[in-house]
């Protein structure tokens, strides 16, 4: 099983985020053979000749992330770090242990613990990953009967020896124990590899767009409830990859007919496509001023009003605001149907509530009574604060005449209040009639009795 998993908000999210940086600056160097996207790969492909006697082969690696040696990558990692960062060797184990060791999910109504390699979705994954195979990798291009070799995470192509081939095959799957390789070689001189198809023509090659077959031929309807500038940067997009895909001018122009044909099926009208379409290949003007202070405004989007609204805004901008700003439309998620139709609100904790608050001592009898406009718990840490930095407060007097502590766990909200005078007058009252510290004096002198 592979399980993928949102790690976002757990307890060691924070902690893989900075040692996968701190790992990919210290351990991982720019690798030769992985290539970053399709784009790098067509363009490195374009130094390279094929002769009659190699073929093209793609490969995978099988359960990649579960197939990670852990202990064998977290030592190297860890003889790695100790010498180049002031982590010492005991710390960097303990915290690549809580990264990698202590994954657990729940599926159903079961909780699972990660026991072998690491999980998908985690921020450390795909470092720990490369750190695991930038070796592999060196082995594999030093093959003999291997022209060339690339890598995107697990997927893998290369250009072989074709009387070779089983004993290349051999030879990577006993690298290492864990790792097994499957391949697929080329057909009619074609191959595929990321987005792209390689077609061989004699000792060169030529690239263009792959799309698999059960790909539907359609994107998002041009009906559907979507800015125009979604919509347009779909079609630029998709010719910008077209362009950085196809080796020749004929093929480019073969995708733009694909590229014309799925956007007809999604609903766009056709003089509609052949203008966003020529839009997309005119050349972008390159700016060569001073740099110009962006200025972000979010808008929900409630279809053509909104769009009509944007250009009248983008335009009296243009024409009032200074010339150093430049402004930058955004848009936000409109709440959904039934968040729109759906009147539950959600309980509040006595932490997030404003009013009137009380506060028992641990020493004593005595309590605190206090107001405030904000959340509970930003006024606790206030609290807090003044009693670590030595400020002048009742409680810091009654904690430096006693030595007696303050309860803060056991604040409560006793009385909601928003407006101002209303929730001082509740304070007064709470005061008046409580056995409170001394100093914790009253917002109004009430004259009358209970």
């Amino acid at each position: 099983m592979r399980p993928i998993v949102s790690m976002i908000h757990s307890f060691n999210y924070k902690l893989s985020q900075f040692l996968s940086d701190l790992i990919r600056a210290s351990m991982l160097p720019d690798n030769q053979y992985v290539v970053k996207d399709v784009y790098q790969f067509v363009d490195r492909l374009k130094t390279i000749k094929i002769s009659g006697e190699e073929m093209m082969v793609t490969f995978d690696i099988e359960s990649l992330y579960p197939s990670i040696p852990l202990k064998e990558v977290c030592d190297k990692i860890v003889e790695c770090l100790a010498k180049k960062s002031q982590i010492s060797r005991e710390s960097l184990v303990k915290l690549l242990g809580f990264c990698t060791n202590e994954y657990c999910f729940k599926f159903g109504d079961r909780y699972f613990k990660q026991v072998n390699g690491v999980s998908m979705g985690t921020p450390i994954a795909p470092v720990v990953s490369e750190v695991f195979l930038e070796e592999i990798d060196r082995k594999i291009s030093q093959i003999q009967s291997v022209n060339c070799y690339f890598r995107y995470v697990d997927d893998c192509f290369a250009i072989v020896k074709r009387s070779d081939f089983d004993e290349i095959v051999k030879t990577m799957n006993g690298l290492h124990k864990n790792l097994r390789f499957t391949s697929e070689v080329e057909k009619e001189n074609k191959c595929h590899f990321l987005d792209a198809t390689i077609e061989r023509i004699e000792d060169e090659f030529r690239t263009y767009v792959f799309r698999k077959p059960t790909k539907p031929m359609v994107v998002a309807r041009y009906e559907c409830n979507q800015p125009f500038t979604v919509k347009r940067n779909t079609v630029k997009n998709m010719v910008i990859r077209a362009k950085k895909i196809c080796s020749t001018n004929e093929l480019f122009t073969s995708e733009l007919q694909v590229i014309e044909k799925i956007l007809l099926n999604s609903g766009y009208l056709l003089e509609l496509v052949r203008r966003l379409l020529k839009m997309s290949l005119r050349p972008r003007l390159v700016y060569f001023g001073p740099a110009k202070k962006i200025v972000y405004f979010g808008l929900e989007y409630r279809g053509k009003s909104t769009d009509v609204f944007a250009r009248s805004l983008k335009r009296n901008f243009k024409k009032f605001a200074p010339g150093y700003c430049q402004l930058r439309i955004y848009y936000k998620r409109s709440p959904s149907l039934i968040n729109s139709l759906s009147f539950k609100s959600k309980p509040r904790t006595c932490s997030s509530m404003n009013g009137v608050y009380h506060i028992d001592c641990l020493g004593c009898e005595l309590c605190y009574i206090g107001q405030t406009k904000r959340q509970l718990k930003t006024r606790i840490y206030e609290h807090k604060r003044d009693k670590n930095v030595n400020e002048k407060s009742a409680m810091y007097d009654h904690f430096r005449n006693t030595a007696h502590v303050m309860n803060y766990d056991s604040a409560v909200v006793l009385k909601h209040e928003s407006s101002d005078f209303k929730r001082k007058i509740l304070e007064s009252i709470y005061i008046r009639d409580s056995n409170v510290i001394e100093g914790n004096k009253a917002s109004f002198e009430l004259s009358l009795r209970k």
